[in-house]
């Protein structure tokens, strides 16, 4: 069970990375923040919002690729077991973890559209949509590269929501994010 935990947490830091990016790029580089949706509306409701850029895409594909890369090189994941990453995690292409990035925030921008249609504002609360959104789109868009079992993909759900709220309470915390969920 313990293994399980582990290699479960080890997936998902790539898109974790790419998740909180988009944050601390806005701080580091407040200047550059082009939206996605280029301002566009889709029934006279914008489709992303101002929150979703070209900077925080940018800044979660990085991420993602850095964390990826430091996983292959690093020799962490012989903590229980040669299969402490995926098989064929260790041997896979960097271009692996920036897509990863991608389909984290593929995953949020998706989850924000239809936060918008519903008529929520950027940064209000919808759990557990917030929590997974990001996760569901890695999952998804990995589908067919990474053989995760049922147990795994369950796993990694949980442990995205927990994570994902944890991380917005310290954001909370260090005054990033405005509300504590």
């Amino acid at each position: 069970m313990f293994e399980l935990l582990l290699q479960s947490f080890w997936f998902l830091l790539p898109a974790g990375a790419a998740n909180m990016a988009p944050v601390l790029a806005a701080r580091l580089f407040p200047g550059w923040r082009t939206p996605l949706d280029c301002g566009k509306t889709f029934q006279g409701i914008r489709i992303l919002g101002d929150h979703k850029t070209v900077r925080g895409l940018t800044a979660g594909i990085f991420a993602s690729g850095l964390v990826f890369w430091f996983q292959k090189e690093s020799s962490l994941y012989f903590v229980t077991s040669d299969q402490m990453i995926y098989p064929g995690f260790t041997d896979a292409p960097i271009w692996l973890g920036l897509w990863m990035g991608f389909c984290a925030l593929s995953g949020d921008a998706i989850k924000s559209f239809f936060k918008r249609r519903r008529g929520l504002r950027p940064g209000e609360s919808w759990i557990p949509f917030d929590q997974i959104d990001w996760m569901i789109g890695t999952l998804i868009g990995t589908s067919c590269l990474i053989d995760l079992s049922l147990v795994h993909i369950l796993v990694v759900l949980v442990l995205s929501f927990f994570v994902s709220i944890l991380a917005h309470v310290i954001g909370y915390f260090l005054k990033i994010n405005a509300d504590p969920l």
